[in-house]
């Protein structure tokens, strides 16, 4: 046995048979995006999505008629082959399908083609694919369907693939299973403390004070633990959640009694910190 046939008959789409089995041909996959919002990748959602896929005619079972003759152009074999000359002594040769019998190597007469494909022997089908959006999924991440590409006659139903692409969010920014939070404040309230309230993406608010005393410095990074995505097939686990300050400085002609700042000592802080009180409601 051939350690490595399953292998290389994954990649290149074959099926493997057993000795002196031909192998089956396999249509080449559909990929398809569809694009989700952070919301749905937060808490999870089931999509319905239109689909059209290239079906083999169940009426002449791909045959395209009865009666079928073999095509004098091509002889049966389905493509011709063009010779060019390009110069004395230069040939170029190439193979196309065969006009007459569009590739399938044999014709029908008009009163025996197939009356549904019209002789095509595919048709195109119309479905509704449900399309599991599952919490913390990746950006880009590919959902495979067995079977529900493209179809041809004499070959395996090619696959599809759904690529999905999330959407960049107005507040949040997601980087892996973490989040991360842009909050403004002014320098007064960097100085003596804020409270204000963030509406994560299930709809939860979350209710934020600083810590008495505590003094905000320009870009720190608050980090809330298990608040940010939760992680991909690991509905226990979560990514965190960091907020950015930036603090809005006054202007030049804002700014009053200045002499007096020269007597406030701000000390600085890291640049992750955890000292929030923190409450979260649904309401």
């Amino acid at each position: 046995m051939d350690p490595f046939a399953d292998l290389l008959g994954g990649l290149f789409g074959g099926r493997r048979g057993g000795p002196g089995q031909k192998q089956q041909r396999k249509v080449k996959p559909v990929v398809k995006e569809i694009k989700v919002k952070l919301e749905d990748v937060f808490s999870g959602k089931l999509l319905k999505i239109p689909h059209k896929k290239q079906k083999v005619c169940e009426e002449c079972s791909g045959k395209g008629g009865k009666n079928a003759k073999k095509c004098t152009k091509c002889k049966g074999h389905g493509v011709i082959e063009k010779i060019v000359q390009l110069g004395p002594g230069f040939l170029s040769s190439s193979r196309a399908p065969c006009p007459d019998c569009n590739g399938e190597g044999t014709t029908y007469a008009k009163e025996d083609k197939c009356k549904v494909c019209s002789g095509k022997c595919v048709l195109q089908e119309s479905k509704t694919l449900e399309v599991a959006i599952e919490p913390g999924i990746p950006n880009e991440h590919m959902i495979q369907f067995h079977g529900d590409g493209d179809e041809v006659p004499g070959a395996m139903a090619g696959d599809l693939y759904i690529k999905v692409i999330i959407e960049p969010h107005k507040y949040f920014e997601r980087k892996g299973a973490d989040l991360y939070y842009k909050k403004k404040i002014t320098l007064y309230e960097a100085l003596t403390g804020t409270t204000f309230q963030v509406e994560h993406l299930d709809g939860t608010k979350l209710n934020i004070t600083s810590a008495p005393g505590e003094v905000i410095a320009h870009n720190t990074i608050k980090q809330l633990s298990r608040k940010g995505m939760p992680f991909y097939k690991d509905a226990m686990g979560a990514g965190n959640l960091y907020i950015e300050f930036d603090v809005e400085f006054p202007k030049k002609n804002e700014l009053k009694n200045l002499d007096q700042l020269k007597n406030v000592r701000i000390i600085s802080h890291g640049l992750f910190s955890d000292n929030f009180l923190i409450d979260s409601s649904s309401s």
